[in-house]
């Protein structure tokens, strides 16, 4: 028997659900609302939006709502998004990346104001389900913000844009200072669109190589029908460009790198993503800051099926800064991506005063002129220091740990991204003005198990926490190294890892186009000072890894290293070790590859 209960119009189903545990007990009631009770409707071309947010917002106020979307296209078409957009094609002017000098009008990177379409702020004990429904993206926009949000499920969507900030080329003529192309995806070439990257891709195997420029295009104009001539600006990004190249392969065109990621998670805790495919966007696929136990389960992060696309999101598949918790990947498929498929890091503070025995301020950002706080992609993502939480004071040279404290009060600067912060002990007698130091508690444990990853641009997973399982698994054909356990002393975004697990997962043919380090799986303390030991406890157990890059393993500067029942076919070096201690090999079955110590 079916019980409706009206509330203010709407109408609401009393039924019982199995959902995600933690955001439901299993055979508890739960309401369901529809949203086009609030003035959705699928599959008419027009705005959506709204009508969404209205239905969001009622739901916050009342935890234990399904927010249900009968299955359709709904459009998002924000004014400011389609308007962002014009400004993009029509005004940018392509030029320098924000790290390599000042950034040209429209393509500033990370953005103020993203033009956020759907934003979940604030709500407790909801489920919001697509019933596969698409979500048509206009414009350059954030589509989903999550925030502050308590045991919230989002599934069942998949998330497309109408004009995708990148074009699929076939490179039909080269000249010395332009090139040619046809457009093959299906949307409007006008001339005059401005790009960012270029990165060739090989016509017969549909895979990216490592021929790629950045901010080498002056100007486009339109020669034809769907087919624009790319002139190149005066140095090796332009002219030095076109004759690394070859007719007849594919040219993939990126209007923009990044800032307007299709779903960012900000704080909040036990949020799950499910049955989610994310086939286009302008930026990272999935950024998660400061959430506390954040789980994607059949999260699809790839080409739209049937198009001629070649790049899906425009950045990393994946990205997660400041964390708490676990960070879980359960039967994902992550490919097509312009950059890593996942990275999962920390944040690190500064010191910039030492104000007494227990009290300093600090402010976040990595080494000088790369991720000040003033760049807006750092302000932006950022996970304030919490009450409580602890602390490790470090050496910014190569991260040797000082000392540790906990936090007994912080005060945090949002303008400033500075920080003071009281602790319940004297902090170390040597601790100096530009030491640093690390919240431990946001470097979360990562589990990643039966997912697929590949068809990318660059590398597969950065791991660089100290508790990782990644188990059966599937990289086949990545473009840089699939796994690199590694600790980047030039961002300064992470600790030093440890407690990596890496087993019965599969390797195919990987490490061929960019951000190569020459082995399927890299274990690599990556700048600074050497410091033998300081990655700890990797064991790499039961995986198959086939290709003919450097190495099957690469390990530097490892403490406790085990690598043992693995097969590998193809590789010259199976193993490569150097610099490291307490390291056991065996019952590895080499394929004629050799075992090599450094």
């Amino acid at each position: 028997m079916k019980t409706t209960i009206l509330i203010t119009g709407l109408s609401m189903m009393l039924f019982p659900v199995l959902a995600h545990p933690a955001a439901r007990s299993a055979g508890s009631t739960v309401r369901q609302i529809n949203v086009t009770d609030f003035g959705a409707r699928p599959n008419d071309g027009k705005d959506d939006s709204k009508a969404i947010s209205r239905a969001i917002d009622f739901c916050k106020s009342k935890p234990g709502l399904t927010l249900y979307f009968p299955y359709g296209q709904y459009d998002l078409k924000s004014a400011k998004a389609l308007a962002a957009w014009q400004n993009m094609i029509t005004s940018a002017i392509p030029g320098k990346e924000r790290w390599m000098g000042p950034p040209p009008k429209g393509l500033e990177g990370w953005p103020a104001d993203k033009n956020v379409v759907l934003k979940i702020e604030d709500c407790s004990d909801l489920i919001i389900d697509g019933n596969g429904s698409l979500l048509m993206v206009h414009g350059l926009c954030q589509p989903f913000k999550i925030v502050n949000c308590n045991n919230l499920v989002v599934r069942n969507f998949r998330i497309d844009y109408i004009q995708p900030p990148n074009m699929t080329a076939k490179i039909i003529g080269l000249g010395e200072k332009y090139i040619d192309v046809e457009v093959l995806d299906n949307v409007p070439v006008k001339g005059g669109e401005p790009f960012i990257a270029l990165q060739m891709y090989d016509s017969a195997t549909r895979l990216p190589t490592s021929t790629e420029t950045f901010a080498g295009v002056k100007s486009t104009e339109l020669i034809g029908p769907k087919r624009l001539r790319l002139n190149m600006t005066n140095d090796d990004r332009g002219s030095g460009f076109p004759h690394r190249l070859t007719v007849g392969n594919l040219l993939v065109m990126r209007q923009i790198l990044g800032g307007y990621e299709p779903v960012e998670i900000n704080d909040g805790d036990r949020i799950l993503l499910e049955n989610i495919a994310i086939y286009a966007g302008a930026g990272m696929g999935i950024v998660g800051i400061g959430v506390r136990d954040l789980t994607l389960k059949q999260v699809k992060i790839m080409p739209e099926p049937g198009t001629s696309r070649l790049m899906s999101i425009t950045a990393d598949g994946t990205h997660f800064i400041g964390c708490r918790g676990t960070v879980i990947l359960e039967n994902c498929t992550i490919m097509g991506e312009g950059d890593d498929h996942l990275n999962l890091h920390g944040q690190y503070h500064f010191i910039s005063k030492i104000i007494s025995k227990r009290k300093i301020e600090a402010r976040i950002g990595t080494l000088s002129g790369m991720g000040m706080w003033n760049d807006s992609w750092v302000r932006g993502w950022t996970s304030a220091p919490g009450t409580g939480e602890s602390v490790e004071f470090c050496e910014k040279e190569n991260l040797n740990i000082m000392g540790s404290a906990k936090i007994d009060s912080v005060e945090f600067n949002n303008e400033t991204g500075k920080s003071i912060i009281t602790f319940d002990r004297d902090i170390p007698e040597n601790l100096r003005e530009e030491h640093i130091l690390q919240v431990t508690e946001q470097v979360p444990a990562l589990r990643v198990s039966n997912c697929s990853f590949g068809f990318g641009r660059a590398r597969g997973l950065l791991i660089t926490t100290r508790d990782a399982i990644v188990e059966n698994c599937t990289f086949d054909r990545v473009g840089g190294s699939p796994i690199f356990v590694c600790c980047e002393v030039d961002w300064l975004e992470t600790p030093a890892p440890a407690n990596i697990k890496i087993r019965n997962n599969t390797f195919i043919n990987c490490g061929y186009a960019v951000a190569n380090e020459g082995a399927a799986i890299t274990v690599l303390f990556k700048q600074g000072k050497k410091v033998a030991g300081w990655i700890k406890n990797l064991e790499i157990n039961d995986n198959i890894l086939s290709g003919d890059i450097k190495a099957g393993i690469l390990a530097k500067q490892a403490d406790g290293l085990l690598i043992r029942n693995n097969v590998f076919k193809g590789f010259k070096e199976a193993i490569i070790t150097a610099e490291c201690k307490n390291v056991t090999i065996e019952n590895n079955f080499t394929g004629g590859g050799k075992i090599k110590y450094e």
